[in-house]
């Protein structure tokens, strides 16, 4: 959840303001269950552990990062009366709020300069390929064309340069404060201005032939995009069941066997040649390109979108002829993973079956 760079940087810098007790130890309280919030939802090393203790592993700990936005909101308005406090007396133990500020808003601006170089000076000479996570960060992401970037750094070069043109006149300081919070409801709203809870939903998302054919299908099925033209949680707006998700799967196991076919760590995107794509029952599957996998068959082409048909796709129960139990959880992972497996007539299982009573 984001909740502005200027709210961001008032919570940093409120954190090396030598306040008081006990406002400085409700700081630092919050500071440092904000970091954790943050480090447990983005899975950072060390931290992956939580998500494996008890209630924490049964939730998506990813949305820790909601509890983060919360806890930097209320850091920030801490921060914003500090640096209220420091313009109106001069307090010198309170400029430690600009010194706070200026290192979050000064790396931001290290990001634009890194990403300039290597949009303009680096990208020229290789050969990214347009699908990437990198080519969408620097083309898509950093665009002049995306508003929701533009306003981000537009607050990110007014805020320092309107401190530079005023810091001698701090006897108009509410007017300062009042241009901040103003910057910061005009960010939050813009980087919002798709949701509207009021809209109908036939505006948001109107329904493409593509999707059309789709539900004129019976079978149980599942979906998937390659790449993720239709993202997570899309595609129930229309009943129909996407593989794909936002962040890693809750359970740890399941998390292991994702993983283990070559997932990211950092969110959920599957692909046709996967091993387990026809055991998980992805009978469509989506793309903006000509896939030429064997098992696949063009259904439909939509122009910009294509629309394919897994022949190889298993139904979501069935019946199996053996039983292989592999215990170790390692070689749980090679099995199913390996490409050799056959789920069409064979189990995994990682312990027996208990013994069937007589009469059953």
């Amino acid at each position: 959840m984001y909740f502005g760079v200027l709210p961001l940087a008032l919570a940093v810098g409120v954190t090396f303001v030598p306040t008081r007790k006990p406002s400085r130890s409700i700081i630092l309280i919050l500071a440092v269950l904000a970091v954790l919030t943050l480090c447990i939802a983005l899975r950072l090393p060390g931290f992956e552990a939580l998500n494996y203790l008890p209630i924490l592993n049964k939730v998506n700990n990813t949305r820790f990062k909601w509890y983060f936005a919360f806890l930097g909101a209320i850091l920030a308005a801490f921060g914003l009366d500090a640096l209220d406090h420091y313009l109106n007396s001069g307090d010198r133990r309170h400029k430690n709020i600009l010194y706070g500020g200026a290192g979050v808003l000064g790396l931001a601006w290290l990001i634009l300069v890194l990403v300039g170089i290597g949009k303009f000076l680096i990208a020229p000479f290789l050969e990214i390929t347009p699908d990437t996570f990198y080519a969408h960060l620097l083309f898509s992401v950093f665009s002049v064309t995306q508003l929701r970037m533009v306003i981000s750094i537009f607050v990110v070069v007014a805020a320092p340069l309107l401190y530079v043109m005023l810091r001698h006149k701090f006897q108009q300081y509410p007017v300062f404060i009042w241009v901040l919070i103003s910057l910061t409801f005009l960010e939050l709203i813009v980087q919002a201005h798709d949701y509207n809870t009021t809209v109908s939903r036939d505006m948001l998302f109107p329904e493409p032939p593509l999707i059309q054919q789709l539900e004129q299908d019976q079978d149980i099925f599942r979906i998937m995009g390659s790449p993720p033209v239709l993202w997570p949680n899309y595609g129930a707006v229309y009943g129909l069941f996407h593989i794909g998700g936002y962040d890693l799967p809750v359970f740890k196991l399941a998390a292991d066997v994702y993983q283990a076919q070559g997932g990211q760590g950092y969110r959920q995107i599957w692909q046709p040649e996967w091993p387990l794509v026809d055991w998980m029952n992805v009978k469509y599957i989506f793309s903006n390109h000509a896939l030429s996998l064997e098992k696949l068959e063009l259904v439909a082409d939509g122009g910009a979108y294509k629309l394919y048909r897994n022949t190889a796709v298993l139904p979501r129960a069935y019946m199996v002829y053996e039983v292989n139990v592999i215990s170790d959880a390692f070689l749980q992972l090679q099995t199913l993973t390996s490409g050799f497996f056959d789920f069409q007539y064979t189990a995994l299982l990682a312990e027996n079956l208990p013994a069937m009573q007589s009469g059953y």
